[in-house]
This record gives C-alpha cells, sequence and structure tokens, in this order.
C-alpha cells in the first residue's frame, strides 16, 4: 500500500452514529486511510438489480466517473545528484459528471454528525493523488493539482527514478484519495529506462528494437525545451479541437505514416495508414487519441547540434529512436518548407533560419522537438449506490471475449482480462447472466440470457427497423453497485439459425489504423507578413493562454 500522511501525535480517531445504526470511524487526519462499511450497501433494498442497470443506461451521464493516467513510456535515470524528472509528466485526469455528487455523497459520509457540508467541494482539499514507482524504494511523490474547466487535473512534476535503482522495466501506481475515501490505484503498463538518448543508428533487428523504436499506429507525446532548461518546457497539447503549446499540460498522438500512394491527397482530411517502423524522412500524421483532431502530412527530420546551432540531419531512412531530437516539415503547394514551431503558447509553422555558409537548414529553437512513446489508461465506473465499503479499484479489465461451444442447452462466453473476481457480475444490458464459472484473475465463463428471458425481463429492449434487437452493452459489475463499462456489445441473431448472437468489440482506435475519416481542423500554411522572413503561419493555433 502506499503510505499515507499520519501522525501518531493526533487524538485517537472517535466512535459516531451514522443514521443511528451504523457505527463509523472518522479519523482526525483527513489524509489517513480508513475502510468505513457504508450504510447503503447493508441495506437490502439497493442491492444490484435491473433498475439499477437500467438507470445507468438511460441517465449514465449522472453516474459516469473516469479516470485517465497519462504516462511516458521512456523515461531517463537520474545520473548521481542530478533528479532527471520524468518528461511528460505523469498526469491524472478525473472526467465525467459523476463525480460532483460522488465526492458530495463521500463527504456526507465521513463527516462527522452535525458538520455542516458545503455544496461542492475544494479540490485541494477533498482529492489527494499520490504516484511512486511500483516495488521500489523510491519514495511517494504528491500530484501537483493543474487548474483546468472542466477536468481535475493532476500532475506528478517531481517524479524520477534514482541512480541507485537497476531496474530497465518500471511500472507508476497512481493512488487516489478523496475526503479520508480511499478510490484505489490505477497502474501504468511497462516502461522504459535509459541512461541517455542512443546516438547510435539502430536496427530494427536489435533485442531492443521493441522498446527503442517507434511503430506506426503507437501512440507518442512530443514536448520543446529551449536551452535545455526544464523551466522552459513547452508540450504538444490539443483543447478545444486545437493544438498549443502548453507548459503544464500534454496530449497523448497516435503516430502514422500514411499509405505511399495516398500521400499527398488531404483534401478531405482522410488517409490509409502502414505498418512498420518509423524512419527519419518518412511522410507522418498525427491523431490527438482524444479529440481525434489530425495535423496535416508532415515529414520527420532528425535533428542535430553543430556549431552551437541545430540543424536538420540528412540521414532518411534511420530509424527514430525513444528521445531523440526531431523537426516535422511541412511542404505548401508552392514547394515552400517550413517546420512546426512552438511560439510561445502557440503552435505554428515558420521557415528556417537563413543557411549560414557551410551549415544545412538551420532550425529555430522552437521547432526542437523531443519524441518519446507514451500511453493513456482509461477506466470508467459508475458507483450507483454511492460510497461502497471496497474501493472501486482494481477495475476489472475484459481483453477479449470469444464464443464458447454449448453446453446443457445453454450459450456461455469466454471472458479473459485482468482483476477480475468471484464477486464480478455480467450484464447483458439490464439483464443479468444466469450462471457464472469463476476460473482465475484473468478469466471467467458466462451464459448468454436466452432471447425469451432477455426479452421478458427487458421492458425498454429497443429493435430496428426489421425487428431485431439492437446490441445491448456488456457490463460487469459488483453487488455493492459498482458497475464498470466494457468495450464490447452483444447483438442477438435468429435463435434458429443455431447461433444465439455475436459479440461487438468497440475500438476507435483499432479502425483508426486502418483508415481515417477525420478532417484536419487546421488549414494549410498561408503566408502573413506579421512573421519575419514572412514565415507561413496555422491560422487555427494563435489566441491561447495555458
Amino acid at each position: 500500500m502506499l503510505p499515507y500522511y499520519h501522525d501518531d501525535r493526533l487524538p485517537t480517531p472517535k466512535r459516531m452514529r451514522y443514521n443511528d445504526e451504523t457505527s463509523i470511524e472518522y479519523p482526525s487526519n483527513p489524509y489517513t486511510q480508513i475502510m468505513a462499511p457504508n450504510p447503503s450497501v447493508q441495506n437490502p433494498e439497493l442491492k444490484l438489480n435491473s433498475t439499477t442497470l437500467r438507470e445507468c443506461m438511460e441517465n449514465g451521464y449522472k453516474h459516469y466517473c473516469k479516470l485517465s493516467l497519462f504516462y511516458p513510456k521512456a523515461v531517463q535515470k537520474s545520473y548521481k545528484v542530478e533528479k532527471r524528472l520524468f518528461c511528460p509528466p505523469p498526469a491524472l485526469e478525473l472526467s465525467g459528471g459523476g463525480w460532483e455528487s460522488y465526492i458530495q455523497t463521500i463527504k456526507g459520509t465521513f463527516c462527522p454528525r452535525g458538520t455542516q457540508i458545503n455544496q461542492g467541494f475544494d479540490l485541494n482539499k477533498d482529492i489527494r493523488v499520490n504516484v511512486k514507482v511500483a516495488h521500489s524504494a523510491m519514495a511517494t511523490t504528491q500530484m501537483d493539482l493543474i487548474p483546468r474547466i472542466q477536468e481535475c487535473y493532476f500532475q506528478a512534476k517531481h517524479l524520477y527514478i534514482s541512480d541507485s535503482e537497476k531496474k530497465k522495466i518500471i511500472t507508476i501506481l497512481a493512488d487516489v484519495n478523496i475526503c479520508g475515501y480511499n478510490l484505489g490505484k490505477i497502474g501504468s503498463s511497462r516502461m522504459k529506462v535509459m541512461s541517455k538518448p542512443s546516438k547510435k543508428k539502430q536496427t530494427v533487428q536489435g533485442t531492443e528494437a521493441h522498446f527503442l523504436l517507434i511503430r506506426s499506429g503507437s501512440r507518442i507525446a512530443l514536448y520543446n525545451r529551449l536551452r535545455s532548461q526544464t523551466i522552459s518546457t513547452r508540450f504538444l497539447h490539443v483543447q478545444a479541437n486545437r493544438y498549443f503549446a502548453s507548459p503544464s499540460q500534454w496530449s497523448v498522438f497516435d503516430i502514422y505514416l500514411p499509405a505511399a500512394d495516398r500521400q499527398g491527397a488531404d483534401l478531405d482530411g482522410s488517409f490509409v495508414a502502414d505498418e512498420g517502423f518509423l524512419c527519419y524522412g518518412q511522410v507522418i500524421r498525427l491523431v490527438d487519441i482524444v479529440s481525434g483532431v489530425s495535423l496535416p502530412q508532415m515529414t520527420i527530420r532528425r535533428v542535430f547540434k553543430e556549431k552551437d546551432v541545430y540543424q536538420v540531419m540528412k540521414n532518411d531512412g534511420e530509424p527514430v529512436s525513444q528521445l531523440h531530437m526531431c523537426a516535422f516539415e511541412l511542404v505548401d503547394e508552392h514547394g515552400n518548407k517550413s517546420f512546426l514551431n512552438a511560439q510561445n503558447d502557440n503552435v505554428v509553422c515558420e521557415k528556417e533560419v537563413p543557411s549560414r555558409e557551410g551549415l544545412n537548414h538551420v532550425l529555430r529553437d522552437g521547432a526542437r522537438w523531443t519524441i518519446a512513446s507514451a500511453d493513456c489508461i482509461s477506466q470508467t465506473f459508475y458507483p450507483m449506490h454511492g460510497v461502497t465499503q471496497k474501493p472501486v479499484a482494481p477495475f476489472p479489465q475484459v481483453n477479449s471475449i470469444r464464443d464458447n461451444e454449448v453446453h446443457d442447452g445453454r450459450h456461455w462466453l469466454e471472458i479473459e482480462g485482468d482483476n477480475l473476481s468471484n464477486e464480478i457480475t455480467v450484464w447483458f444490458g439490464t439483464v443479468q447472466s444466469p450462471i457464472y464459472e469463476y476460473r482465475s484473475v484473468g478469466a471467467l465463463a458466462c451464459a448468454i440470457p436466452s432471447i425469451g428471458d432477455f426479452l421478458e425481463q427487458t421492458l425498454t429492449a429497443k429493435t430496428d427497423a426489421e425487428g431485431k434487437i439492437n446490441p445491448v452493452p456488456l457490463f460487469l459489475a459488483r453487488n455493492d453497485g459498482v458497475v464498470y463499462s466494457t468495450r464490447y456489445l452483444y447483438k442477438y441473431t435468429d435463435a434458429q439459425a443455431g447461433c444465439l448472437g455475436r459479440v461487438i468489440e468497440i475500438d476507435e482506435h483499432e479502425e483508426q489504423r486502418k483508415i481515417f475519416n477525420q478532417r484536419a481542423q487546421v488549414q494549410q500554411p498561408y503566408y502573413s507578413n506579421s512573421y519575419t522572413y514572412n514565415q507561413p503561419s496555422f491560422h487555427a493555433f494563435n489566441g491561447y493562454s495555458s
């Protein structure tokens, strides 16, 4: 467990009465972990049922709570007393329409009787997020709150891995505590620890290629660091469908290699993606994973420093590696070349600096971008019965579902995932699976409700124009009222055909890897007299301050 701030000199927690029936403990220190029983769980009338799931489906936006952990997948190890902070810094975002009422419920549960509960909540006092490197001696770091309009956004600005750690692969854990109630942990996938960016030419056959090289269709983050100072770092960020150079927030992007036969055909913003490792000199495409907004096609170039200036290196064909410094070249319809550039809080497209004698393409400081693999793990839950005795995490995850053979006259589904337990039930919309077979934390099986049982128990089953039942969402749920969404639907078909139905996977990013239909939300470079050397600029980028 992550350590909590606790002072043994504080007075002993007092016993209190909740609704004159249930006794719980409320600690004087709001950041001490407590697991108090929730009165609502003990009420049999609030047991999970079809009414709960119907409310979840019809008014889910009122209960929807989402946690998204953004993190880099390649970080540098500190050197002796020099702390090399993780860049971009891991961040946790809380979004969804259910957080406000959920936090108010938590405050009402754990505040002593007679205490006046103010409407709303103070993010600095009520929510605390700690993060640490898993399975290490590194101390826990508290995430800093970054003001945002619609979401709670926390960032681990001071997280690093010390020189004494010998691990080459790590993970991080973020622990969320709300008003003294521990929500649970959300963890990252594997992260590569590097001593420094490799200067050697990489090959796609090496043992480290899987961690060091970047594939088409993978996720990355980009940041610009002026004069190699951490205080002047700016991150490529998308907000309100616009690209910015933000000093405090960063976005994760899918990076793709557009098919060679489709390059240049960017009039409608669509393209088909090829597979393979990214190499310098290739045309690429960046797509924000949250909004789907993409930049125009650009050529990725390697950057190197010579004679105290940064230049574009002519090394086409060399694979792009982690933490390399690169530039993104754009060419307009007139053949004019320019580079993606961070200018204050704006992202613009500027021409290169006029070359000096003996130098190649000279870049401005804002056109140098460091590339690193990154990812985002999102977990969604619906606290339909308010505060629960157990934390909502770890979140059960469904990785795959396949149809099994018919047993005892019933059709079965085989579910493979993570953090599964014998307390988890499977719901087909508002209808619960009648039989379960729990096998391990990574596997369980469930019987599919027959069409007759489904129609009998579902009063709101929707049908299409032909009278067939529309696909219903698959949920995982606990009896204490916590519902977890999945990315799967179930489509009932004609039972007389020998097949009860089929599973439909909803995976937006997998579809995007094949073909895109998202128009770029920026204009092609245009000439403007507002900059020196008559640089082209993206008109849609200006006018933002972080």
